[in-house]
């Protein structure tokens, strides 16, 4: 069965949101616990699923995949066995950083990243043009990033199960 998350359930998970490096000492002190209290919760908010992985945000940029792109896919046909075909496939291009089946005029979004308008043509022709049960792509470029947050905003009555 999963646990409510208490206070200091909430106050872990927002400072390991905002920098996930602090020591469990760090971590004890701010949280005025034990270190070997925030051990045991961090564990078991691992087991149970409320921290799905701990992950390094790297610049974008510096490594040269500063443009993202929003690809809106759309299907020929709802047939199940090709969109499972094509869910399966999608998520295999590295350019492709999230991908959602969505409701509405298209079937599902991409959100990709690569170099620039070059490294978008080339993922066009050697990936998605080799799914033919694309009907039809919406594409809608990035000009300026005006937020980009990883963190969830954590109040008890949100993490109710």
């Amino acid at each position: 069965m999963l646990h409510i998350p208490d206070q200091t359930d909430l106050d872990i998970l927002r400072l390991l949101q905002h920098n996930a490096h602090l020591s469990y000492r760090e971590i004890a002190i701010i949280t005025h616990k034990s270190p070997s209290i925030v051990s045991d919760r961090i564990k078991r908010l691992k087991k149970e699923g409320y921290i799905k992985q701990i992950v390094a945000v790297l610049n974008d940029k510096i490594l040269n995949r500063g443009l993202f792109i929003f690809s809106f896919v759309r299907l020929n046909t709802y047939d199940q066995n090709l969109m499972l075909i094509f869910e399966k496939d999608v998520v295999k291009f590295n350019e492709v950083i999230e991908t959602y089946h969505i409701a509405g005029e298209y079937d599902y979004l991409l959100k990709v990243q690569v170099n620039n308008m070059d490294g978008y043509n080339d993922f066009i022709i050697e990936c998605l043009s080799t799914f033919s049960q694309i009907k039809s792509m919406s594409t809608l470029f990035v000009m300026k990033e005006l937020k980009r947050d990883h963190e969830y905003p954590l109040t008890g009555k949100n993490l109710s199960p």
